[in-house]
């Protein structure tokens, strides 16, 4: 005898978190200038080196790359949030990410800023950034037949030249070890919010 005969299950993905992507146009001359950072303008980081700059969006060079940065940042944070009050988002630091074979980035996040993105200007097919879930319960394992966002601990995301990623600064994220031989170069950069936040109702209201 059947223990049920028909049932109907839904999965409510709650609280997703957004990464958001899309292609961005750069113009030799601001490619070239960033890129050109390597080697002398640059230092150790954990895993990695980074550029010594890290205000680099803030050079003349560049000013125009900032502008598009800054629209698009403004734009998946609207999408997202639809603020009540006036309120957008700037670029707090800017830095380039260098890293060669056998180098990684380490997994971390970025306190103090909102949304973060990266802008891949020099990758091969190979390369992905890796985010990790913080809800992932570590107390047990469990070896699953299908890896979905419900099950995993991790989620790579493939990346190429001219990609942007944004996403909330909360979120962890890494890269594994580089395995080609190419140098693969990355722009990051944080934001923070500028106009007003919270409720005067409330008594959360910031003016900022």
């Amino acid at each position: 005898m059947a223990i049920i005969t028909a049932y109907t299950m839904n999965i409510i993905p709650l609280f997703p978190i957004p990464v958001i992507t899309c292609d961005v146009e750069l113009e030799e001359s601001e490619k070239s200038f960033l890129l050109g950072q390597y080697p002398d303008r640059v230092e150790a980081n954990r895993g990695n080196l980074t550029s010594i700059d890290t205000k680099i969006l803030k050079n003349k060079e560049v000013k125009s790359l900032e502008k598009k940065l800054l629209f698009l940042i403004n734009d998946a944070f609207n999408n997202i949030h639809n603020p009540q009050f006036k309120c957008k988002l700037y670029i707090t630091q800017s830095w380039l990410n260098f890293t060669g074979k056998d180098q990684f980035h380490h997994r971390h996040n970025h306190p103090n800023s909102i949304f973060s993105a990266v802008l891949y200007l020099k990758t091969t097919e190979s390369d992905l950034i890796e985010f990790h879930n913080s809800h992932h319960n570590d107390n047990y394992e469990i070896v699953s037949n299908h890896i979905d966002i419900f099950n995993s601990g991790s989620w790579q995301i493939p990346v190429k030249d001219n990609l942007l990623l944004i996403f909330p600064s909360t979120l962890v994220h890494s890269v594994p070890n580089v395995k080609h031989d190419s140098l693969r170069v990355s722009l990051s950069f944080n934001t923070f919010f500028k106009g007003e936040i919270g409720q005067p109702s409330g008594l959360t209201h910031l003016v900022l």
